[in-house]
């Protein structure tokens, strides 16, 4: 996997709870950083801050990115549950998944009026791809470890050590962006209601 332009920041999110402490984060500059929000703090100020702090120019985000066609009256979309990224991926309902979907709008919709470009990953599709779930992806935490080698060899990457799954996912989601960023991504879903890149 090449590394895209030196002075392009991308950043990689796993959106949890807003006070929960399950957000994290990736950012891909010269190297690679790994941050998680502390519980209590407020996840979405966190990361607007980071998001200044760092000049990210490209963020990927695990959290779904628009609404299924039929609510915005697109032609030929009657799902009133999933998009067609859903179901090509088993990815969640964006109905289902409801307050972090409209928070993850909220996001999308400030960082675009900023400049920033955000895509929807799924950190699940890279998994598959290089086989993580053999080695216990998102099971135990002692498999981050060898998850965590896998995906330095399969990204030729340097990455840091991650101390939870939601870390793993952060991780997972940046590396889906920079293939993005670098064309050598994969799609799915339709353009105008909305899609994942892996």
């Amino acid at each position: 996997m090449k590394t895209p332009e030196s002075n392009t920041v991308i950043a990689g999110i796993d959106l949890g709870g807003k006070l929960n402490g399950h957000t994290a984060m990736a950012i891909l500059r010269h190297h690679v950083e790994l941050m998680s929000c502390p519980k209590g703090i407020n996840a979405d100020s966190w990361m607007r801050v980071l998001m200044d702090k760092f000049s990210v120019d490209l963020i990927g985000m695990d959290a779904p990115l628009s609404l299924p066609g039929v609510y915005r009256g697109l032609p030929g979309f009657h799902h009133f549950h999933f998009r067609q990224c859903d179901l090509e991926t088993g990815a969640m309902s964006p109905m289902f998944l409801g307050g972090l979907t409209a928070r993850a709008l909220e996001l999308k919709t400030a960082w675009q009026s900023k400049g920033i470009e955000v895509v929807e990953c799924y950190p699940k599709l890279l998994a598959r791809e290089w086989d993580l779930n053999a080695l216990g992806y998102k099971k135990r935490l002692e498999n981050i470890e060898p998850v965590l080698e896998q995906m330095i060899k399969k990204s030729v990457m340097h990455l840091p050590a991650a101390q939870s799954w939601h870390e793993v996912d952060a991780l997972l989601t940046m590396l889906s962006a920079q293939r993005y960023a670098n064309k050598e991504h994969v799609s799915f879903g339709a353009e105008q209601e909305g899609i994942i890149v892996a």
